[in-house]
């Protein structure tokens, strides 16, 4: 049966600017226990004063700042709405340090730095799971998971990971390369720095940088300061012990006719309906995509290219619909955009029949440029 007579294309724009809150995960990832006890260290609202106060920096980390200072700075801006910074670097300062950095906490709302990781980081020496705007990568130690706070480019979910932990008893590198599995022990931080210097390592993995609550913000800064450009550094915290992480997003073949749309019936008929006619009732896709590639968030917020055919029947009702290409590879994106396609109504075509149209949909979503660690 022949295709439609026009092939409708449609690209659709969206900037998801550094600390866009369009595409987070919401607490689904934490447990209840974690949810309050996040919840109940939210800042609160100082009682009301007689004499007005000067409005302090939120940005502003206390004298000696610690990690779990880092953290709460960037709850309390993430709770306050206010993550965006378009100063390009995560921190300001020697001494007194200035959390600089684009925010985009991977949960809401984000959790408190841990007291200890040392023990949980011991037991493997692989890989471990970060949760990003943009998805989860894969770890080896269920015990432990990050949730990254700073924005990342969508290059960054694409690049092997590299975690480095700062402990009372040392540093861990963590990652899947031979390199940093070779060296799983803790270290001093000058030998993590070499490790971290090695061309096998740098410009080819995103490293994602977190600590034990206590530990002082200057040794991560020194660790920055001598590693230079080589990564795109990205802010992150420990998930409490007991988080459930959603799973990996599963490659399947749901939706997806990669031959197209099934043969006509041998006693159809074919019907017809004007190109303007299907551009008009097609029209609604453009945002009902976008706003699908938004809410599934994941591989689905770093866009793709999408061709969804669909078969309208003589009634004016979408009786077959599938997509023939999908390079973004989101089952859940895909249920969605099939979902909004099977909503539209068309009118009867005439003479009445069958018509067949193919759809091609090319999500341009733009995300925020990676950061630099240090102001310098």
């Amino acid at each position: 049966m022949r295709r439609g007579a026009i092939g409708l294309g449609c690209v659709l724009g969206c900037v998801l600017a550094a600390g866009c809150g369009a595409a987070r995960p919401t607490t689904s990832a934490q447990t209840p226990a974690a949810d309050a006890r996040a919840s109940a260290a939210r800042p609160t609202a100082a009682s009301s004063s007689t004499s007005a106060q000067p409005a302090q920096d939120p940005r502003r980390l206390p004298a000696y700042p610690t990690f779990a200072d880092l953290v709460d700075a960037a709850r309390a801006l993430d709770d306050a709405m206010q993550t965006h910074s378009a100063a390009g670097c995560l921190l300001r300062g020697e001494h007194t340090l200035r959390l600089e950095a684009d925010l985009s906490a991977g949960v809401r709302p984000l959790p408190r730095a841990p007291a200890e990781l040392a023990s949980t980081l011991d037991k493997t020496a692989g890989p471990i799971a970060v949760l990003s705007t943009w998805g989860l990568s894969a770890g080896e130690n269920p015990e432990l998971g990050l949730v990254a706070f700073s924005t990342t480019t969508t290059n960054a979910v694409d690049r092997p990971s590299l975690a480095v932990l700062f402990t009372s008893k040392g540093v861990y590198v963590r990652g899947a390369d031979l390199v940093s599995r070779a060296h799983p022990q803790a270290m001093p931080l000058t030998a993590a720095v070499s490790l971290l210097s090695q061309p096998g390592l740098a410009n080819v993995a995103t490293l994602y940088v977190s600590a034990e609550a206590s530990v002082p913000l200057t040794q991560v800064r020194e660790l920055l300061h001598a590693i230079g450009p080589r990564y795109e550094v990205v802010l992150a915290v420990a998930l409490p012990k007991g988080t459930h992480l959603p799973d990996l997003a599963t490659h399947t073949n749901d939706f997806l006719c990669p031959t197209g749309l099934s043969e006509l019936a041998a006693d159809a008929t074919e019907g017809e309906l004007p190109g303007t006619v299907l551009q008009t009732t097609l029209a609604p896709l453009r945002e009902a995509a976008l706003a699908c590639a938004l809410s599934t968030a994941g591989r689905a917020a770093r866009g793709g290219k999408l061709q969804l055919d669909l078969r309208i029947g003589p009634d004016g009702s979408a009786t077959e619909l599938c997509l023939e290409h999908d390079d973004i590879g989101e089952p859940a994106l895909r249920h969605c955009v099939i979902e909004s396609a099977r909503s539209l109504k068309f009118p009867r075509p005439d003479p009445a029949g069958f018509v067949d149209v193919s759809l091609p949909l090319a999500l341009s979503l733009q995300g925020p440029t990676a950061q630099r660690a240090l102001c310098e």
